[in-house]
């Protein structure tokens, strides 16, 4: 039986059924298959009463009184039967259980609180990373529902949705996804794959999925295997592989193959990073050692550090006679990369280098080493010592920038009058403008905090400032310090220095007086830079004492000595213009026209406060 006729005549028959049954009549695309089913009827009677129902529909007699609809009808019943007959119910081919991949979850959660998920997963745009955080922290991905879409977030365009997913979510679900992850990892691709190969690797527990990461690190794309290389640390199976790795053409694959090299801690693998450090690729070595916690490399490295200052310096730290060019070339290009590898590493040989360093800072300075002898310097600091401290202050005497590690120092070993008698002699240049901001960023600390709106349009934030307590600062400061920074003119520094409670001899009581004087001026001063230096002052005139109208006075002064007022008060100006009595509003009133769009509506508002006041 010909099923093609039969699927040619049903495609027909719909048509008719959407055009309608009157268009039957005279049909041609119809009328062409009437010749070939009344020729199949004569094999199979059904296929002649299908080709004269289709005859009737096209050519109606004369006087016939059926309707077209009811023919089509009959037409397609017959058709409908017959096609049934031609259909096969069992699947062709070998019968077998269908795949599966069983993951041990519930779908416990309500759909209406996964769709914000899953929108946020499949979808592009600001805020999606904050949903999807809150949802894991609230335990909705322990869902079935959502473990598809977080492994397609390993794909995102916003980077760092993508690596949240591969670091968090996808790992917490454990091994029962390991099959989904094969399914969606390829090899061959870019940065999705890569992420995916990093979660096989954290969730690989036997030999057969450890070397499937391993085929990823050796056959797959550049980003694949820069992800699975790492991976494959401290495995000594594939040590080997890691040792063929860092003669790889590629620097991204060396790169990575010594990071994982260096976390092995093999004899194998400390020779050849040890023989890389020597080599072309001693930059790449190095910074695989840096990120190494610990490594027995460190006290060698630092002993052929010590080696190489002994054969270029002479024992008062200058360079040797001979080949002056090569021997500093050699301390430039070798010694930071003997550092860098010692990162955060100690040892007695380490110390010893540091001491070294330390005594050859002059030299050093002058090769343009200022980025080692700060670090080693600072090195210095987490064993402070008399002898340490005694080439720190050698040190600062080359730059005013390596006063700071002097001063950490000596505050740890010296009572504050000792630390003012070693450094209270800096009072003029770089030295005494560095000193000073020692001082202030230890007296104070500044950063960005949510305040309180005071009007319609505030930003809800602003840069903060929040001074040590009179009692801390007494404890830590010798008094002698507030006439140092008077006599400098540190406005701040002197604000911070001043306290009326704890002035106990004369010289001190004079020294405050001198302070209030020298701060009421130099509030006029303090609105330049958006009014960071307000707070400061004004808190240093309260430690001195004074009126708070006359300090009001003074901070009126030094807003109406701006010729304009562009930017908005900070809250501390705006609450203490509002404490301001009312016959202040002419000049405040004055004050708002020569404002800004902000400033003036905040002035309007200390306006209005004042007149609801007298009212």
């Amino acid at each position: 039986m010909s099923v093609v006729l039969l699927k040619e005549l049903y495609t027909e028959v719909s048509r008719l059924y959407i055009a309608g049954s009157d268009l039957a009549a005279g049909d041609f695309r119809l009328k062409r298959l009437v010749p070939g089913l009344l020729q199949a009827g004569e094999k199979a009677p059904v296929f002649k009463r299908l080709g004269e129902a289709a005859q009737a529909l096209t050519e109606p007699t004369a006087g016939e009184d059926r309707a077209s609809a009811a023919q089509l009808q009959e037409l397609t019943l017959l058709l409908s039967s017959v096609l049934h007959t031609q259909g096969g119910y069992a699947p062709e081919g070998e019968l077998r259980e269908l795949d599966s991949l069983p993951v041990q979850l519930p779908t416990d959660q309500s759909y209406r609180r996964l769709s914000e998920v899953i929108d946020a997963l499949g979808t592009t745009g600001g805020g999606r990373h904050e949903i999807v955080v809150q949802a894991f922290e609230d335990g909705l991905f322990r869902d079935l529902r959502l473990v598809q879409p977080a492994i397609r977030a390993l794909k995102d365009p916003y980077a760092e949705l993508a690596d949240y997913a591969c670091d968090v979510i996808l790992p917490a679900y454990g091994r029962a996804i390991l099959p989904l992850l094969r399914e969606h990892f390829d090899p061959s691709g870019g940065k999705g794959d890569a992420r995916a190969v990093e979660v096989l690797a954290k969730l690989a527990e036997t030999a057969e999925e450890w070397a499937e990461v391993y085929a990823a690190a050796d056959g797959g794309s550049a980003a694949v295997r820069e992800a699975a290389i790492p991976m494959l640390a401290g495995r000594p199976e594939y040590e080997e592989a890691l040792l063929r790795w860092i003669e790889d053409g590629k620097k991204a694959i060396r790169a990575v193959a010594y990071v994982a090299l260096a976390e092995s801690g093999s004899e194998q693998a400390s020779r050849r990073l040890y023989e890389a450090m020597s080599e072309a690729d001693a930059s790449l070595a190095a910074d695989a050692l840096y990120f190494a916690e610990q490594h027995p490399l460190a006290p060698q490295l630092a002993r052929d550090a010590l080696a190489l200052l002994e054969e270029a310096l002479t024992a008062d730290g200058k360079l040797k006679s001979g080949d002056a060019s090569k021997q500093a070339a050699a301390l430039q290009q070798r010694l930071p990369l003997y550092w860098r590898a010692m990162y955060g590493k100690d040892s007695e040989e380490k110390r010893a280098l540091v001491h070294r360093l330390l005594d050859a800072g002059p030299q050093l300075h002058k090769l343009n080493l200022e980025n080692l002898l700060h670090e080693a310097a600072q090195a210095a600091g987490a064993s402070p010592s008399p002898e340490l401290l005694a080439k720190l202050r050698r040190l600062e005497k080359v730059h005013a920038s390596y006063l700071y590690h002097a001063y950490e120092m000596a505050g740890a070993l010296l009572s504050p009058a000792e630390v003012y008698d070693a450094f209270a002699s800096y009072d003029r240049g770089a030295y005494k403008d560095e000193l000073v901001d020692l001082m202030e960023n230890e007296l104070a600390r500044s950063n960005w905090q949510e305040v309180e709106r005071t009007w319609e349009g505030a930003p809800g934030y602003e840069y903060v400032t929040k001074m040590l307590s009179e009692s801390e600062m007494v404890a830590r400061y010798d008094r002698r310090w507030l006439p140092w920074a008077l006599a400098r003119k540190a406005t701040k520094l002197v604000a911070m220095l001043v306290s009326k409670t704890y002035a106990r001899t004369p010289e001190e009581i004079e020294a405050v007086q001198i302070a209030e004087t020298f701060l009421l001026g130099e509030m006029e001063k303090a609105f330049k830079d958006f009014q960071d230096d307000f707070v400061v002052v004004w808190e240093g005139l309260r430690r001195c004492g004074a009126d708070p109208a006359i300090s009001r006075e003074a901070m009126l002064r030094g807003l109406e000595k701006r010729k304009r007022l562009r930017y908005h008060l900070n809250n501390s100006v705006f609450y203490e213009l509002k404490k301001l009595p009312a016959d202040y509003r002419e000049r405040l009133e004055a004050l708002r026209q020569q404002a800004g769009h902000e400033a003036a509506q905040q002035l309007q508002i200390i306006i209005e406060s004042m007149s609801e006041v007298q009212a």
